[in-house]
């Protein structure tokens, strides 16, 4: 599934004038960038207004910020003159302020959303109909659900745009809707390790997105998706990594290669249990990981009541380390006051990794997980 990558602002301005401005930049910035994963995008906001006056750098983002979120006359540039594109984009925009701003819950601005996208797009009940008949044959999104309205908008949007030289993905990345619009792909095949087993995955290198989701529109891109897993290959946004590095290698081929596996594996957890599923493949990167900070930076986004499934992950990541005596050595999620090495990381996440692996080879499915 769509996977944030670290937030690692490399463009801080030069005229800072010194070592202590800068780090406050980005610590602001990076506390923001956490409350935004946590899908709190208007209290990471108020957060931004609270400190803007610490930096020249904080003071623009968030007076950039407030110009794209603005509810009357938001601002920002569109990438391509085509007409479908720019429209299609207009109306997931507008539906980004309404959530972000909290003026409407999720699942109403996702009902003005299906309106606006119907009215400026032309899908009338007849083409719906039609629509709804050319899958009714077959298995939606892999789970057998009846698909949505706005399912099935966006399933004919992905043909429509292909005509026109686009890619197209919709749906959900939890917890809101957000489309990836984007113009090339290449296909690189890998052998990547998991814990238990070698297995050959092909990547699709993503380029050129006009749209990259709602992490990344909320937060101007210093948090975004870095990849997704499917079932037939592993979805990579080729400008988020450096394919020679271990953030490639680990934080991406990893964790997205571990869905796949799971998704064959272990269909149970495959539906509805993206946590599961996200708790998984980051304890398989912490088996692999040689950066000493790879824990620490995984358990700034851990809480339990977050919208995200990833954040839920990391906190039971966190309880999971914790039970295992690891806290013995420091806070785990501050700077490291002992002697927690990166081979203590590897070996207590793969004791975690397998003890999910057993639980699910036993049967016990999803329910073991209730009380997260």
């Amino acid at each position: 599934m769509p996977y944030p990558t670290p937030f690692l602002p490399t463009n801080l301005p030069k005229s800072m004038t010194s070592m202590k401005s800068m780090r406050d930049s980005y610590d602001i910035l990076s506390e923001f960038g956490n409350l935004a994963t946590r899908a709190q995008v208007k209290k990471g906001l108020e957060f931004l207004h609270s400190h803007r006056k610490q930096s020249r750098r904080v003071e623009a983002f968030y007076h950039s910020l407030k110009r794209r979120l603005d509810p009357d006359k938001p601002f920002y540039r569109f990438k391509t003159k085509n007409s479908l594109v720019r429209t299609i984009l207009n109306e997931y925009f507008a539906y980004f302020r309404a959530v972000f701003n909290e003026t409407l819950v999720p699942e109403k601005a996702e009902e003005r959303l299906t309106t606006t996208l119907r009215a400026s797009l032309g899908y009338g009940e007849r083409k719906l109909n039609r629509l709804r008949e050319s899958v009714a044959e077959k298995e939606f999104l892999g789970n057998g659900r009846e698909p949505t309205s706005l399912d099935l908008i966006e399933l004919d949007l992905a043909d429509r745009l292909r005509l026109e030289g686009f890619h197209f993905l919709g749906g959900v990345t939890l917890p809101y809707r957000g489309p990836y619009l984007y113009e090339r792909q290449e296909r690189v095949e890998f052998q990547v390790e998991l814990p238990l087993l070698e297995m050959s995955v092909a990547v699709i290198f993503m380029h050129d997105f006009h749209a990259l989701g709602w992490l990344d529109f909320a937060t101007l891109g210093l948090r975004r998706t870095g990849g997704w897993s499917k079932t037939d290959a592993l979805y990579c946004v080729n400008s988020a990594w450096d394919r020679e590095s271990e953030k490639f290698l680990v934080n991406f081929l990893k964790h997205e290669a571990q869905h796949q596996y799971d998704y064959s594996r272990f269909p149970q957890i495959a539906d509805g249990r993206q946590e599961i599923l996200e708790y998984r493949a980051k304890l398989a990167e912490l088996v692999f990981t040689s950066d000493p900070r790879h824990l620490e930076r995984l358990l700034a986004s851990a809480d339990p009541k977050s919208l995200s499934p990833h954040c839920r992950a990391a906190f039971q990541i966190q309880k999971g380390f914790e039970k295992s005596g690891a806290s013995r050595f420091g806070d785990l999620r501050g700077t490291p006051k002992g002697a927690l090495k990166v081979k203590d990381v590897n070996d207590i996440a793969r004791e975690l990794y397998a003890e999910s692996n057993q639980e699910l080879l036993g049967g016990n499915g999803p329910e073991k997980y209730d009380g997260w």
